[in-house]
């Protein structure tokens, strides 16, 4: 967290001018936008708090630091975990550990969203004039090169020919040759996207760099010998793939990658509350798949699915899409149980609003009775760690459902990231494995229940008539 007496002291008046309408926020599923956002707001006591963005903030000549509340080397664990990036740490000296490490791949990972965000803007490559030269031309066409022409095309028989200067449109420049620079670096080096793995967004950006690397081709984009350094005149014509030319060429194709250097003198803004979701959604699958193959989690929102429980109509905005759904593979449309990602404090109990809303989750989503439903939370040093218990419930509904809650330890920092990952998945498999196995029990005594009640109904036949 941000120091806030220090912020509200020294950044007062910079937060009060210099701070943009939008920012640049890096959605990990989605791609660079320019989205309204307030990084920081002030309470009821009139103090300056930051949310869930997190990140760097150019305000004028002040640089500020928003830290996540699990603190930076945990947060890099969470965004590696997600996403499926091998991750080594750091060492001793504070440096990546590897070149392979989460600091490349963090940065592969923000080019490929920033090339997709380029590729919005301007629908595809695009292409700029290129000066050419031609000795031989059959026709004049541009600048005459009046020196050539009358000595060496004059002198050889070659007076028909023209050798001319000429501007050309081309999708061979700069922008397109630093684009299959770094695609083909990020392969032969097997970084993000093209390391192994079966996340469901590592093989979307591979599949689009694999693309763009054909496209290019065809078009007649020629590989260079490492990155170009010719400049670029950025202009609306070109500008969406600016912050990809950037990243690309001075980080992602640098050995000395730093994502901090990378942002240096930019905003570069985090969701920490969709990056706990997505690597929730991602830990939670590879629990299942080792816990039981019958079962699957399932996204609605990273599926691309729009069957919200309501809409806004003043403000068209939409909400209530469960994060998380428990079901069997068999019967994708029966939901046994709703998951929730929760990136906050957590005070005992599970706050009214919380308890609202899975309390809709369960009666919407279950289709004879109320669903068991879940909150998750994250806890580690200065964050939740006072709480003595990891899990607890409570009931939501006079049938017996309950909503459990799971706080998550992410563990230490003088732990390895592999060991607190494994320690972390272990966790995840013992609460599902937990929760499977009430929903198995529920379900066998639901049965029985209702079994003896069509033992125990009268026998009745119809007498003929005479």
């Amino acid at each position: 967290m941000i120091d806030l007496q220090e912020f509200a002291t020294i950044t007062e008046q910079a937060v009060t001018n210099h701070l943009p309408v939008s920012y640049p926020v890096v959605s990990l599923t989605g791609a660079w936008v320019d989205e309204k956002c307030e990084p920081f707001q002030k309470n009821e006591s009139d103090q300056w708090m930051a949310g869930c963005w997190v990140g760097y903030l150019s305000l004028g000549d002040c640089r500020v630091s928003i830290q996540p509340r699990v603190g930076w080397e945990r947060f890099e664990m969470l965004v590696a975990g997600s996403m499926e990036i091998t991750y080594v740490g750091r060492n001793a000296n504070g440096t990546d550990g590897s070149e392979h490490g989460i600091t490349r791949n963090i940065l592969a990972l923000l080019w490929c969203l920033a090339l997709k965000q380029g590729r919005r803007v301007h629908h595809g490559p695009v292409k700029a004039y290129v000066q050419r030269y031609e000795p031989e031309l059959p026709s004049l066409r541009g600048q005459l090169d009046l020196r050539r022409q009358l000595t060496v095309n004059q002198r050889y028989g070659k007076a028909h020919r023209f050798a001319c200067r000429f501007d050309e449109l081309s999708h061979d420049i700069p922008i397109n040759r630093g684009i299959l620079a770094v695609i083909e670096r990020l392969r032969r080096e097997k970084l993000y996207p093209f390391q192994s793995g079966r996340h469901f967004l590592t093989a979307t950006h591979r599949e689009n760099l694999i693309g763009w690397q054909q496209r290019l081709q065809e078009l007649g984009v020629s590989m260079p010998n490492g990155f170009p350094t010719e400049s670029v005149h950025w202009s609306r014509t070109n500008g969406g793939y600016r912050k990809a030319h950037h990243l690309g060429g001075r980080r992602v194709h640098s050995r000395s990658a730093s994502v901090h250097a990378a942002v240096k003198g930019d905003s570069l803004l985090f969701d920490s509350a969709e990056i706990w979701e997505l690597f929730l959604y991602h830990r939670l699958q590879m629990a299942l798949e080792k816990l039981n193959p019958a079962y699957e989690i399932h996204s609605p929102r990273f599926a691309g699915e729009k069957d919200y429980l309501f809409e806004y109509q003043s403000t068209r905005r939409r909400g209530l899409v469960p994060d998380f759904i428990l079901r069997e593979k068999s019967d994708p449309k029966n939901a046994l149980a709703i998951l929730d990602a929760k990136y906050r404090y957590f005070q005992g109990l599970p706050k009214d609003d919380e308890i609202q809303q899975m309390a809709l989750y369960a009666c919407r989503y279950g289709k004879e009775q109320p669903l068991p439903c879940v909150l998750i939370y994250p806890t580690c040093p200065n964050f939740n760690e006072e709480k003595d218990s990891g899990h607890g419930h409570l009931l939501i509904h006079r049938n017996g459902s309950q909503l459990h809650w799971w706080l998550i330890d992410l563990g230490s920092e003088k732990n390895d990231p592999e060991t607190r990952l494994q320690a972390l998945d272990d966790q995840m498999r013992k609460a599902l494995g937990k929760l499977i196995q009430q929903m198995e029990k529920k379900e066998s005594a639901g049965k029985a229940v209702g079994l003896r009640r069509k033992e125990s109904e009268p026998l009745s036949a119809e007498i003929p008539r005479e």
